[in-house]
């Protein structure tokens, strides 16, 4: 079973025969290729900033930082070519700040939790216990299929349906979070060639308002050693439902901002690591009242550690 160390060795030896040592390849793909046994450890993190002010001298503050470390094994592949898989919680630590309020959760932890600690400080044991169950599409998709009920349901309990709470351990975020690992942000799966490119799009419904359009310009920055590294800027257009109902708020963006820089490691067929930060200020106008949102979030991953079967 060739572990990280070994296949890094591979690498370089399959590279010295078709050139130079660092020479880029004339065509490749960023293909998930995993079977029955593979296992990923990847570490995770995101930042997320909100600030809201009507005009009046004070504004709402709020800032979430979430990390996790997250080993990804690999269960069964399927017939159509996708993936059944678990995920297991190695790490994970969360904390939020809402108008000088704190709260967040840690596991493990170096000394046991008091008594009398804060409800929300047991929730990283709660995640942490979880058994959580992956679909992973042929073409790299992650989504969760179980195992987060117990922590959402204790999660959204304990801060009255407030979702800054679980960061980005719900199934739909945990899922978007995960999936460029095998996408390469859209990249995967089609034979690529240096300084390609390619678009990727998402709308995001904010009912009863709208649609947010994340659209995304990627191309390949280089390929040297088996590693694929590949750019993106990404633009933010909001489009209003049509509603005229006086209480549905109009959208519009001010100003904008989005990058990100990802490397594919071809040995490993998954995502050696990535990073994006945005900036999106909006403003809503309901009625005589207008209100301007910034938000600000930065995200990672990294590919800690493999063990292909």
């Amino acid at each position: 079973m060739p572990t990280r160390k070994t296949l890094v060795a591979a690498l370089a030896l399959s590279l010295a025969s078709v050139g130079a040592a660092g020479a880029a390849q004339d065509e490749f793909q960023m293909k998930p290729s995993f079977s029955q046994g593979d296992e990923f450890v990847y570490q995770m993190a995101m930042r997320v900033g909100v600030s809201q002010t009507d005009g009046s001298a004070e504004a709402f503050d709020s800032s979430v930082v979430t990390s996790a470390t997250v080993r990804i094994s690999i269960n069964s592949i399927e017939s159509d070519g996708s993936a059944r898989a678990s995920l297991s919680f190695e790490h994970v630590n969360l904390e939020g700040e809402m108008n000088g309020k704190t709260a967040g959760y840690a596991w493990p932890m170096a000394e046991a939790l008091p008594a009398n600690a804060p409800k929300t400080a047991r929730l990283g044991e709660v995640l942490c216990a979880s058994d959580v169950q992956l679909y992973i599409s042929p073409l790299g998709a992650v989504g969760v299929l179980e195992g987060l009920e117990d922590f959402v349901a204790a999660a959204d309990k304990i801060g009255n349906g407030d979702s800054r709470l679980m960061g980005f351990f719900t199934p739909e975020k945990l899922g978007a979070s995960l999936s460029p690992i095998f996408t390469a942000d859209g990249g995967a799966n089609q034979t690529r060639s240096a300084n390609a490119t390619w678009n990727s799009n998402d709308l995001i419904p904010l009912p009863p308002i709208g649609l947010m359009d994340v659209s995304s310009d990627f191309n390949i920055a280089a390929v040297n050693n088996g590693m694929v590294q590949y750019m993106g800027q990404t633009e933010f257009a909001f489009h209003a439902s049509g509603s005229k109902h006086k209480g549905v708020a109009q959208i519009e963006v001010v100003d904008q901002s989005g990058q990100t820089t990802g490397s594919f490691n071809l040995e490993a067929g998954a995502l050696e690591s990535r990073a994006s930060d945005s900036f999106i200020r909006t403003r809503w106008m309901l009625g005589n009242t207008t209100m301007e949102q910034t938000q600000s979030s930065t995200t990672s991953l990294v590919l800690v550690d493999f063990d292909l079967d």
